[in-house]
């Protein structure tokens, strides 16, 4: 059989189907993977065919309308394919799916998803709802305990005894100038007797040590001492004050504090004659007496 000039020429090749004929191309390249397929039986445009390749679906593409046949006049597409062309696509199972069934689908999928919204949205409200309500019983759980321990504290202070605060001096006006020489906290009873023995410190005293023959002190009731020193004329020569305080009473003596900028002394001290004599015990040069002055 000699071969077709037309399909030599690389011209579309047409079944005949009746009295008209659809344009069948050679070959289809796969838009995927593109590898060409060969024309075969039954390979007419608009069909779906498959890629031996890659396995996607390929629509065989219309090459354009068939050439006039002189014998028959213009050419018909044949009812087949017109049928074909006018069907719905065929699905992936082989199937064609009608409109109305594809609408009914469409609904019943949409349906599907507005429910699960609502599902959703349903479960979300009814965790927060559950979650704001454990919130706000926590929260009058711990009002009900604060008001209940503050109702108790106030019972327990309305039925306790009265608390006598040391902290303040007695209020004696005769004291008053002394109250700075002793320290704070104390009972009255300790209070008092530091008082009486800080009045007896409160004057001018020279020394009767040989150690320290010329030195004066003198205690001030503003809590300031001062001590003098003789030079060589035999002048006194004031040193910096300091602060002084009894913190120790023990009969007539205790111990009394010596401090300035940040320098901290203590000594034991006594009272004898009377009041008249003060003997500082223990110091570095020993027993150290000052005899009142007039």
């Amino acid at each position: 059989m000699s071969p077709d000039p037309a399909a030599a020429a690389g011209v579309p090749i047409y079944l005949s189907a009746g009295r008209s004929a659809v344009p069948t191309p050679r070959s289809v390249r796969c838009p995927k993977c593109d590898a060409a397929l060969p024309a075969t039986a039954g390979f007419r445009a608009g069909r779906r065919v498959t890629c031996p390749s890659c396995d996607a679906p390929i629509v065989v593409p219309d090459t354009g309308e068939p050439e006039p046949d002189p014998a028959r006049g213009r050419p018909r597409r044949s009812r087949r394919a017109e049928d074909e062309d006018d069907r719905p696509p065929r699905r992936r199972d082989g199937s064609r799916s009608t409109g109305r069934g594809d609408a009914r689908g469409r609904r019943e999928s949409g349906d599907r998803r507005l429910k699960g919204n609502v599902y959703v949205r349903v479960g979300t409200l009814a965790v927060l709802l559950t979650t704001l309500g454990v919130l706000s019983w926590l929260l009058y759980r711990k009002v009900e305990r604060d008001r209940e321990a503050a109702a108790f504290n106030q019972e327990m202070e309305k039925g306790a005894a009265p608390v006598l605060d040391y902290t303040a001096p007695p209020p004696k006006a005769a004291a008053a100038p002394f109250n700075r020489l002793v320290p704070e906290g104390l009972d009255a009873r300790a209070h008092e007797a530091h008082v009486a023995v800080a009045r007896r410190l409160v004057g001018r005293w020279d020394s009767t040590s040989q150690e320290s023959p010329d030195v004066r002190m003198e205690f001030g009731e503003d809590g300031l001492v001062k001590q003098f020193y003789k030079d060589a004329d035999g002048k006194l020569s004031p040193r910096t004050p300091e602060r002084w305080k009894v913190i120790v009473v023990a009969g007539d003596g205790g111990t009394v504090e010596f401090w300035e900028s940040g320098r901290t002394r203590r000594l034991e001290f006594r009272l004898e004659d009377g009041g008249d004599r003060l003997v500082f015990v223990g110091t570095r040069l020993g027993d150290v007496g000052y005899q009142r002055q007039k």
